[in-house]
C-alpha cells in the first residue's frame, strides 16, 4: 500500500492550465439514448491532435504511463472470473443497450477492503477491469490521502450508477460515454468514518483539510485513469469526480487531468 506521505501535491504530476468553464445547461439528469436514434461508434481521428479545435478547450493531457496500456484489451477480462482481493463485487447479467452500449461482461461493485472497509453507495455496474482499477485508486490514493489530511478512514463513497447508455456531457448528440460501456463512475462525496463527509462540490475550491484531501484524491486518481474530470474541468463536473479508463489518442497512450 502506497504511504500518505508520499501523495504528491495536487497538480505536481499534470501541470495544466485551468480551461475556461463551459456554460453549464442547468440538469445533471442523464439524457438517455433516443431509440429512433441510436449511439453508434465514432471512428478514432487518423492524428491525435491537442490543437485541434474540439480538443483545445477540454482535453489537455500528457503521456500515459506505459503500464496502464494492457488495460485496453477487454479480452483479458471476464465477469465470472472476476476475483480482486478484498473487493466485494457481484456478477451481474450481460447489460445490453442501444447502439453501441452495453457491458457484455458487467460487475457491481458494492465495497473495496483496505486496512478499513469502504462501501459504495451507488453498487456501480462497471466492468472487472474498471473495478480493478478502482480498487487501486481506492487503497493506493483515498485511503491513504484521508488518513493524511483527515486523520480517519473514508467509510462509503457516494457514487453514481456506473453504466448509464448516453452521450459524453449528458448531450443529446456526441461520442459515446465511457459511462455507456461501464468503463467510468462519478464520484460525488465521502462519507468518514468519524461521522464527518466531504462534497466535491462544496470543499473543492476550501483552503481546508477537506480541499485538500480532495486535491490529493484528484491527483492519486490521474495515475490510475485515463480520463479525470473535476470541478476545475467545467461546469457539468463541479459537483463530482468523473473517472474512466477511455482510450485517447491514435495510440491510446494519453491522459486527460482536468
Amino acid at each position: 500500500m502506497a504511504s500518505a506521505a508520499v501523495l504528491p501535491a495536487y497538480g505536481q504530476p499534470v501541470p495544466l492550465e485551468k480551461p475556461a468553464a463551459a456554460p453549464f445547461s442547468g440538469s445533471e439528469t442523464d439524457h438517455m439514448v433516443d431509440p429512433a436514434d441510436p449511439i453508434s461508434p465514432v471512428a478514432k481521428p487518423s492524428k491525435f491532435d491537442t490543437t485541434s479545435a474540439s480538443q483545445s478547450q477540454s482535453t489537455p493531457s500528457r503521456p500515459l504511463n506505459p503500464s496502464l496500456k494492457r488495460r485496453l484489451d477487454p479480452g483479458e477480462y471476464s465477469a465470472e472470473s472476476c476475483e480482486i482481493d478484498g473487493v466485494d463485487l457481484k456478477v451481474l447479467p450481460p447489460i445490453s443497450g442501444k447502439g453501441a452500449c452495453g457491458v457484455p461482461s458487467a460487475v457491481s461493485l458494492r465495497s473495496v477492503g483496505t486496512s478499513s472497509e469502504m462501501d459504495l453507495s451507488g453498487h456501480p455496474a462497471i466492468t472487472c477491469e474498471f473495478a480493478g482499477s478502482f480498487a487501486r485508486f481506492v487503497r493506493k490514493g483515498v485511503q491513504p490521502a484521508a488518513r493524511l489530511y483527515l486523520k480517519t478512514h473514508v467509510a462509503e463513497l457516494e457514487t453514481g450508477p456506473g453504466y448509464v447508455c448516453r452521450r459524453r456531457n449528458n448531450r443529446p448528440t456526441g461520442k459515446i460515454s465511457e459511462h455507456a460501456l461501464g468503463k467510468a463512475i462519478d464520484v460525488m462525496g465521502f462519507k468518514l468514518e468519524d461521522g464527518g463527509a466531504v462534497s466535491v462540490e462544496q470543499d473543492w475550491a476550501q483552503d481546508t483539510p477537506k480541499g485538500r484531501f480532495l486535491k490529493a484524491v484528484h491527483t492519486a486518481a490521474c495515475s490510475e485513469f485515463t480520463t479525470v474530470l473535476g470541478p476545475d474541468a467545467d461546469a457539468n463536473h463541479r459537483n463530482h469526480f468523473h473517472l474512466d479508463i477511455g482510450c485517447h489518442g491514435k495510440t491510446c497512450t494519453y491522459l486527460i487531468c482536468q
